[in-house]
């Protein structure tokens, strides 16, 4: 294919769905989106909801960072003795962002915008856990390519498992539809091997 035909957008969880419903700057979401029935009914801060494709995997919400601190994290520990030092990374806009919100004080937690914001955050101190997903960006290997050298783990505890989907406009079903057999269709490839 003609590579010219499209354009890829940066985006980040917080602005994914003002780019694709309120300023239509984009047609489908692709980063970790997961399939709730507020998002397909009504996604908040936009007032309508979307489309979701068949979903291309499953994914938990667990922590992820300095092991002293995921320990606490796994137990929902945020009061005693070192576990009251705990602050806690999330990505604002996601569902792991909402379920954390249920568990966590306020004052544990670091809603951040970017992957820049959450790295300078945990390399800096002002975070020392990251909540969310086993496929998203905070990893162990990002975060030694930016020179941490620090002890690092996952944790145990997988608080959510959900379907992660490509997104599009509700008021487009025949695009919606072409997404979706897209994907089922690169899903089909890879299981028969075929690559080319």
């Amino acid at each position: 294919g003609d590579p010219n035909k499209i354009e890829p957008v940066n985006i980040t969880y917080a602005n994914r769905w003002e780019m694709l419903e309120k300023n239509r700057t984009i047609d489908v979401v692709t980063i970790v989106s997961t399939h709730t029935m507020d998002r397909d009914v009504q996604q908040k801060d936009v007032k309508n909801g979307f489309t979701f494709s068949a979903p291309v995997y499953f994914d938990g919400a667990i922590f992820k960072g300095r092991p002293e601190y995921v320990e606490c994290a796994n137990r929902l520990d945020t009061y005693f003795g070192n576990c009251s030092e705990i602050r806690i990374c999330v990505s604002k806009g996601s569902t792991a962002h909402d379920l954390l919100i249920d568990y966590v004080p306020d004052f544990n937690i670091r809603p951040v915008g970017s992957q820049k914001a959450w790295e300078d955050m945990f390399m800096s101190g002002r975070c020392n856990v990251y909540f969310g997903y086993m496929g998203d960006a905070f990893n162990e290997a990002r975060l030694r390519e930016i020179g941490y050298n620090g002890t690092f783990t996952y944790g145990s505890a997988t608080l959510t498992k959900e379907p992660s989907c490509a997104v599009t406009r509700e008021d487009d079903p025949v695009w919606s539809s072409f997404v979706n057999w897209v994907l089922r269709a690169l899903i089909a490839a890879e299981e028969h091997n075929i690559t080319n």
